[in-house]
């Protein structure tokens, strides 16, 4: 059952993850020749960033098919195996490094002058938008996981009966307690 998670990042999400980050490495400015040193997406970069999404949303549509599984699912914790846990942690951090290179590609791109500005801007927020909504999936999927773990946890939680011998042998331990400390 496990395996649609990892179906969703192609059995591994570092190599998924670090794929995307790298095509969109590849997604820059040209520079355009002229006195203002202006800037435009070429056709090449602008297929580049529709490529970069759609891999995105891809990815975003199967952890949300495998989101929804998990949730009609009455035996969730099968999901839920050390591997996945371990692929989720890994995109996880994939994806907010991503975020960040992203922003700082976008604020690069704020300062400069740009010849066709409403396309590129355009494209990045795009891009920055399918991106938040993998993140998210990711998100949601390690949510149902802390939770699981949370609720693992509660099962063994150890009860406390008091008794009357217990509380014989507690008034015992704190009368010599309190002696102890007088004689100080």
């Amino acid at each position: 059952m496990s395996e649609n998670i990892l179906a969703a990042f192609g059995g591994s999400a570092s190599d998924s993850i670090s794929s995307i980050i790298a095509q969109a490495m590849a997604f820059r400015l040209e520079y355009f020749e002229c006195e203002n040193d202006e800037f435009y997406l070429s056709d090449e970069n602008y297929d580049l960033a529709i490529v970069i999404i759609g891999q995105l949303d891809a990815q975003t549509k199967k952890l949300r098919d495998a989101y929804s599984e998990i949730e009609q699912s009455e035996n969730v914790d099968s999901y839920f195996g050390n591997l996945v846990i371990g692929e989720l942690f890994v995109a996880n951090g994939c994806i907010r490094g991503f975020e960040m290179i992203l922003n700082a590609q976008h604020h690069d791109m704020k300062r400069r002058n740009l010849v066709s500005e409403a396309s590129v801007m355009q494209a990045m927020r795009q891009i920055r938008r399918a991106t938040a909504k993998l993140r998210k999936a990711i998100d949601d999927l390690m949510s149902i996981e802390r939770q699981l773990r949370i609720a693992s946890t509660e099962k063994y939680q150890m009860s406390f009966n008091m008794t009357t011998d217990k509380v014989v042998k507690l008034k015992a331990a704190t009368e010599a307690i309190v002696r102890v400390g007088v004689l100080k």
